[in-house]
């Protein structure tokens, strides 16, 4: 049986990924385990509570995990195995334990809007998971979406260095859909050449299971242009593959990660089978 993670720090955002998360698991009959992690902590801290404070702020968060485990076996019928994990801990570290353990067929996690320090907190963590998880890493965007099936997915894929993707783990994580399959590549024109051609070779013969309709489209912007693609194609997922070099480094995949046209998942190279 397959195992979906569901990260949640309570937040409306936080919680209704969780409910995209269970549907994704009610489709794929698959066991889902809603993580928690708080980082407060009383004695080693540099500003630390009292123990007090800090008892009732790990009641609280296990009173809050336990009715969301009860809200979503109640919303899925019971249909799947609904799980929870609480940790104490710095958030990123306590969830790659977690998937060392569990090796999900994804992780969830929310966008949150940036404003507060919070948020801040929050947005550096969710980059850190998205980007360094070895686990596929799924963000649902803060505006409301509900979860139909992946019947459209679009891979945007750097053709000239599309990296150290590993094929067969994405074909099988497809195959889990099967999706419609958009592959997008972002470039300025005169920049073109040989390097895209083989690289849409490359994936032709990867993903050729799926027929996929190459998008060339003409940006000097990668972000902008893949904001453009999603606006006239409208894909129920969209996946990217950061890498320290090329297509989707520091601030524009932060940009994918924190703000979120469509639900988004990351597919790392370190992927552990």
């Amino acid at each position: 049986m397959k195992t979906i993670i569901a990260s949640t720090d309570f937040s409306n955002e936080a919680n209704k990924a969780v409910e995209y998360a269970a549907n994704v698991a009610l489709q794929l009959k698959a066991k889902l385990i809603i993580f928690h992690n708080i980082t407060v902590e009383p004695v080693w801290s540099e500003y630390p509570l009292s123990q007090e404070v800090y008892d009732m702020e790990i009641d609280t968060s296990k009173e809050l995990l336990s009715a969301l485990e009860l809200e979503i076996t109640k919303n899925t019928s019971g249909k799947i195995p609904v799980d929870t994990c609480f940790k104490v801990g710095i958030v990123n570290s306590e969830l790659e334990l977690l998937c060392e353990k569990v090796k999900p067929f994804a992780v969830f996690i929310a966008a949150h809007m940036t404003g507060s320090l919070e948020r801040f907190v929050f947005g550096s963590h969710a980059i850190a998971i998205a980007k360094y998880n070895p686990f596929p890493v799924v963000i649902i965007p803060v505006n409301p979406v509900t979860f139909n099936g992946f019947r459209k997915v679009a891979l945007a894929i750097d053709l000239e260095n599309p990296g150290d993707i590993s094929w067969e783990h994405l074909r099988s994580w497809l195959k889990s859909f099967s999706p419609k399959l958009d592959v997008v590549y972002i470039s300025n024109e005169k920049k073109s050449g040989a390097d895209s051609l083989a690289g849409s070779v490359t994936a032709e013969q990867q993903l050729g299971c799926f027929q996929p309709e190459f998008h060339f489209i003409n940006n000097d912007k990668v972000e902008s242009g893949i904001e453009e693609y999603v606006t006239n194609n409208h894909p129920d997922l969209l996946i990217i593959h950061p890498k320290k070099h090329g297509w989707f480094h520091k601030s524009e995949s932060n940009s994918f990660i924190l703000h979120p046209p469509v639900p988004v998942m990351t597919l790392s190279s370190v992927y552990e089978d």
